[in-house]
């Protein structure tokens, strides 16, 4: 069994749109669906079509194809969730090694909890290599694209903060079907010295 811990699965969703992975050194400067512009001037005014990536960030996130992929976030990079909008949780393997499990069905969350417990990442099939990301902080945020860190409070459940060993990561991808009624996404991030 790789996780004994699973009751304690903190699982975050969006208001309907994708998640963000973006470390503490550029957090702050996500417009979420504010204008990009003015957010980084520090004026919070909502753009004039959020949907748009030329002018807030939440746009930029709707234009990710797939599961997962980067985007620029002032002079950083930032992960997008993408596909569609799924609970999620953080599972840590080991220090260069991490899991992001997105629930797309399963009858309830103690059996998502249990497949998760029993489930062998050595000896699943069909990993799907996504892209390499360099994680710069030691502590970094998940949360609703469309948000900024002025909504993660003690009051927003819909946010993890994770502490993960800064590095270059290979990000892998599989959709894990153990039974008829449980499909989960995976996304296994592994510490590598490639740059």
């Amino acid at each position: 069994m790789l996780y004994s811990y699973m009751q304690q699965l903190k699982w975050i969703e969006s208001e309907g749109g994708p998640l963000v992975f973006i470390g503490e050194q550029h957090y702050k400067l996500w417009s979420g669906i504010c204008n990009r512009d003015a957010w980084l001037r520090g004026n919070e005014t909502e753009a004039g079509d959020f949907m748009d990536a030329d002018q807030a960030d939440y746009g930029t996130a709707c234009e990710v194809e797939g599961y997962i992929g980067a985007v620029d976030v002032a002079n950083g990079k930032a992960l997008v969730l993408g596909d569609e909008p799924a609970p999620t949780a953080y599972l840590k393997k080991d220090e260069n090694t991490f899991i992001l499990a997105r629930w797309i069905y399963a009858a309830d969350e103690n059996a998502i909890g249990e497949q998760l417990a029993k489930m062998q990442l050595q000896e699943m099939e069909d990993w799907t290599l996504e892209t390499t990301f360099a994680i710069d902080s030691a502590k970094s945020y998940l949360f609703d694209a469309a948000t900024t860190w002025n909504d993660l409070t003690p009051e927003n459940e819909d946010f993890l903060e994770l502490h993960i060993q800064p590095g270059n990561y290979k990000i892998w991808t599989v959709d894990f079907m153990p039974d008829d009624e449980t499909h989960i996404v995976l996304h296994r991030f592994e510490r590598t010295t490639e740059a």
